[in-house]
């Protein structure tokens, strides 16, 4: 059984997880995740090799702002109590490789903060492309360690026509401008209380299975840094990045409808 047998609301059973050996260019990530489970789709079949340095590998071309690998992802429904058995909401969970282009170098501990907050502020501040709706990142920044490597973690508040979207992401460097990220997105449609909670408990579950192991060229690469830059963490608090935009931003139904009147 996938699921627990008691609670609301239930997301995936840990212990039922399925182990996933992604390999990036010598640089490789193993994990464990449930299979996929919603009520809708199927999982998707991905290769588990991947050419980080090759541009036809990404989803966007490399003149893009930032362009990524998509090398995994999947989708649990969260449900509520058995015997109702409803989905209450869902987590859409993905493993990608951005690539960052003129970061000074991603291994330097406080470039690779810098160079996150740029890649959000370019893409959803006032002159992004996703510059629309409300978007709030860097929400609870934590630096973890897990299995060996320091990642960082922090959550994502976007609202788009109305509906909210809850992100955990995971992130960390794999060269000196290559990010690796982990990121369960979640939607809590029932606005029940206790998902937060669940979905927390749920994906650092899953984080806990994540080996990484660099490349020989990237573990140069991060001990050259580390030489050059040393005693470097990464900050244990980061004030959030907020583009709060009023509703009146939002065009209606009525709006969309009269504006083809017109």
């Amino acid at each position: 059984m996938l699921y627990p047998v008691f609670g609301s609301p239930r997301a995936p059973k840990i212990e039922k997880s399925v182990c996933r050996n992604i390999s990036l260019s010598g640089v490789r990530l193993v994990f464990s995740a449930p299979p996929y489970h919603t009520k809708w789709g199927v999982q998707e079949s991905f290769p588990s090799s991947f050419n980080i340095f090759n541009e036809n590998e990404y989803v966007r071309g490399y003149k893009d702002n930032a362009p990524f690998i998509q090398c995994f992802n999947s989708q649990w429904d969260i449900k509520g109590f058995p015997v109702v058995g409803r989905r209450i909401g869902w987590i859409n969970f993905s493993v990608c490789v951005t690539y960052i282009k003129n970061a000074s170098n991603l291994f330097k501990k406080l470039g690779f903060e810098k160079s996150l907050k740029k890649l959000h502020a370019s893409t959803y501040g006032i002159d992004g492309k996703e510059n629309r709706h409300t978007y709030e990142t860097f929400i609870n920044w934590e630096p973890q360690s897990i299995n060996g490597n320091t990642w960082v973690n922090y959550l994502t508040r976007n609202e788009n026509d109305g509906t909210t979207a809850f992100t955990l992401t995971w992130e960390i460097p794999i060269s000196d401008q290559h990010a690796l990220s982990v990121i369960f997105t979640y939607y809590n449609v029932c606005n029940n209380a206790k998902t937060d909670a669940t979905v927390k408990a749920f994906s650092r579950g899953v984080m806990q299975t994540a080996h990484l192991k660099l490349s020989p060229s990237a573990q140069e690469q991060k001990a050259a840094a580390e030489k050059q830059w040393p005693n470097q963490k990464y900050s244990e608090h980061m004030e959030p990045l907020r583009w709060i935009r009023p509703k009146k931003d939002f065009i209606s139904v009525e709006e969309y409808f009269a504006d083809d009147d017109e």
